[in-house]
């Protein structure tokens, strides 16, 4: 296997930060007895985060939902339908 043309690196994630996006890579394998070539274009990717975070001015009610929910003591609702 080689890596466009060379060795893979050691740490792939390093050499991709590396990279602009559109650049390409070209993969060469050995498959079946023959020699394959695949190139790719590195695109770019995001990635979103969250981290919940407590709100000071909570209701009550919404205080005993998040326990309830944190805890596995919620009870369930019940809808009347006329």
């Amino acid at each position: 296997m080689n890596w466009n043309g060379s060795e893979v690196p050691r740490n792939l994630e390093v050499w991709l930060y590396s990279q602009k996006k559109g650049s390409s890579l070209r993969l060469g394998i050995h498959r079946d007895g023959k020699n394959l070539t695949l190139e790719f274009r590195l695109g770019e990717a995001t990635e979103t985060l969250y981290r919940p975070a407590e709100n000071p001015h909570a209701s009550e009610k919404a205080r005993y939902i998040r326990e309830g929910l944190l805890r596995g003591t919620t009870q369930p609702v019940t809808a009347s339908i006329h």
